[in-house]
């Protein structure tokens, strides 16, 4: 009865507004002329009634008030508002992910269609996890996905960084992505960073290290065995050829495929050095650590290869400042095995936005121990028993098989590259 009240003085209030516009149409400027005392009743009957059923329907289908019927407001245990309530649409975000993983069954980090790459697995798992979709596996650019450093065939990562957009995630997606990948790769943790922020380009610098045994730095005339044992001098001479490659330098022949006038090819290292010997099982190894900006394709195992090459007798240590200059040389490449991308580096980010109160620092070191751990399960142990096999171990066999067949020099005006005796 109330409704019905309510109903016929809307009505009256709205049929009143449009007589009157109805009328000063019709009469203009006469208006003023006309007695103000309008029978309105006289006019209404002069109008057909399905107009103005028409007009209060459509003001009632436009209406936002609630009925006063609690029965209309109710369907199926919820109100109309939660009926026609719409999921809300989620801006997506930019997180830097941390991840480990043992390069060894893979053809490299960088996704490939067709072969088994460590960012295959991560799309895999990213696809059921509705955080990439058809379009964004086949081009991940569509969701701006980086890595901090590309790892080739065989090439382990303590530390890697990625970066992409994705919707706010669940508390427990890192468990969930880890539920999903295999045992050799692990994600530890995610962080929220700025928009614009590019896992590759916001990185300073790039820390590798390449853990080798070492009769890998005997004589060429003395065969490598596990009970070499080596010695101070030995490892003082090793560091001294490892800060010849200190600075800025043209690393032209350190990779492939590029030419000596390529502005790209100088690469600046920081640091460059051999560490003190360790013991596992019967087999001593070091542990050789590298930083620079960044580094191309090869640099670094060739950086080793050449050095071992000296330490070896093949060749002499002036060749090392032959390989910086414009003639070309060609730099032997060391197993990819023992190689490992210790950690990337965001200095500048961090002193940038690490204070501001909305973002975290790129500062992993509260993972440290986890890390250690998996890297001592899954990564270390696949170096150390690549070497323990006196006949068919990984540097041993580079070491008889290839590096003493091994050609430094190009045939004259080559443009090609000969034969690279490389242990993949």
């Amino acid at each position: 009865m109330i409704s019905s009240l309510v109903r016929k003085s809307f009505q009256s209030e709205l049929f009143t507004g449009y007589s009157t516009k109805f009328v000063a149409g019709i009469l203009g400027p006469k208006l003023g002329q006309v007695n103000r005392q309008i029978d309105y009743r006289q006019i209404r009957r002069s109008m057909k009634e399905e107009v103005l059923d028409e007009i209060f329907s459509e003001t009632d289908l436009k209406s936002n008030k609630r009925s006063f019927d609690k029965t209309d407001d109710v369907k199926n245990g919820k109100t109309l508002e939660e009926t026609n309530k719409k999921p809300r649409f989620q801006k997506k975000k930019k997180f830097a992910i941390l991840l480990s993983y043992s390069g060894q069954n893979y053809l490299g980090m960088q996704f490939n269609h067709g072969f088994k790459t460590v960012e295959g697995e991560l799309f895999q798992a990213f696809m059921k996890l509705e955080i990439m979709d058809d379009e964004s596996f086949k081009s991940p650019q569509t969701v701006h996905f980086q890595r901090a450093a590309r790892t080739d065939k065989g090439v382990s990562a303590v530390r890697q960084v990625i970066s992409l957009k994705m919707r706010t995630p669940d508390e427990d997606l890192v468990n969930q992505l880890n539920s999903l990948l295999p045992n050799c790769i692990k994600v530890f943790a995610m962080r929220k960073v700025t928009g614009g922020f590019n896992s590759k380009i916001a990185c300073d610098s790039r820390s590798y290290s390449y853990v080798m045994p070492t009769f890998a730095f005997t004589s060429k005339e003395v065969a490598p065995t596990h009970e070499y044992r080596v010695t101070s001098k030995i490892l003082d001479e090793v560091n001294s050829l490892l800060s010849v490659f200190k600075g800025t330098r043209n690393y032209h022949n350190f990779t492939s495929g590029r030419p000596a006038q390529d502005p790209s090819c100088k690469r600046y290292i920081t640091q460059f050095s051999c560490g003190d010997p360790f013991m596992i099982k019967e087999v001593e190894f070091v542990k050789i650590t590298i930083k620079g900006q960044s580094f191309m394709l090869h640099q670094i195992r060739k950086m080793i290869g050449l050095t071992i090459s000296v330490m070896r007798g093949f060749v002499p240590r002036e060749i090392l400042d032959k390989a910086f200059k414009m003639e070309r040389v060609n730099v032997p490449t060391a197993p990819s095995l023992n190689l490992l991308l210790e950690e990337p580096h965001y200095d500048s980010y961090n002193r940038r936005y690490g204070g501001d109160g909305i973002h975290e620092t790129l500062d992993w070191s509260s993972f440290d121990k986890d890390i250690e751990t998996f890297c001592g399960d899954f990564i270390l142990p696949i170096i150390y028993n690549g070497e323990m096999d006196i006949q068919n171990g990984s540097m041993i066999t580079w070491l008889l098989t290839c590096l003493p067949i091994h050609t430094y020099e190009f045939p004259p005006d080559s443009s090609e590259k000969v034969t690279d005796s490389t242990l993949e």
